[in-house]
């Protein structure tokens, strides 16, 4: 690995990996060739996605932070705009993405190849595969936790300009991220049980 390179730099590049694979999950559910002509569309306006190449070989070393920012953007503004085309086109395409959503929180909860008893575990691995914005933005904070459960609060907002820019209320997205994370759970928990409300404030709860 380069010496400018520290494990959280690889662990926030892997995390963009899997927002990037569920945009692909999400191109390839499509069957009209004008949807998939629209998307090639988009990765030439906003950028393609990360090549098939360790980090090392494909990160600026003299802007990491900023590299990476940046992928983040495209990431998420390419997907919102996506989304928003499938929306304009299907009245049934908001079930069809959290449905996206959901398996592919549960193929990434598989791949951990382990099986998690205890909430705050649970907690902790989603924080290895969300997409969050930058670590320095702590937008989780847990308010409660127990052998039972574990219960946080979304407290700061760092995709609304992405997914609102594009045309994509940012309330769309926290559902779709609330079907990850219900797909991740019941694949890797032994019995556990997550549920999300978004009423005024976002709540999230993994319980036994």
């Amino acid at each position: 690995m380069s010496q400018f390179l520290a494990p959280i730099h690889t662990w926030l590049f892997n995390k963009i990996l899997v927002l990037e694979n569920i945009e692909r999950d999400l191109v390839n559910s499509v069957e009209e060739n004008g949807l998939k002509e629209y998307h090639q569309k988009l990765q030439i306006e906003f950028g393609d996605y990360i090549p098939n190449q360790p980090l090392e070989e494909i990160i600026d070393e003299t802007n990491i932070h900023g590299w990476l920012q940046g992928r983040i953007t495209m990431a998420e503004t390419r997907q919102a705009a996506f989304i928003n085309k499938l929306m304009s086109v299907s009245k049934n395409a908001v079930e069809g993405i959290n449905n996206i959503y959901y398996q592919a929180g549960q193929k990434t909860a598989s791949e951990l190849g382990v099986t998690i008893d205890q909430p705050a575990e649970i907690f902790q691995a989603l924080n290895n595969v969300l997409l969050e914005g930058m670590p320095c933005d702590r937008v989780n904070s847990v308010t409660n936790q127990s052998e039972e459960s574990i219960t946080w609060k979304t407290q700061t907002c760092v995709h609304k300009n992405n997914w609102e820019s594009n045309g994509v209320d940012v309330e769309y997205f926290y559902g779709f991220r609330a079907a990850f994370t219900k797909g991740f759970t019941e694949t890797v928990g032994n019995g556990l049980a997550y549920t999300y409300t978004n009423e005024g404030e976002q709540v999230h709860t993994i319980s036994k």
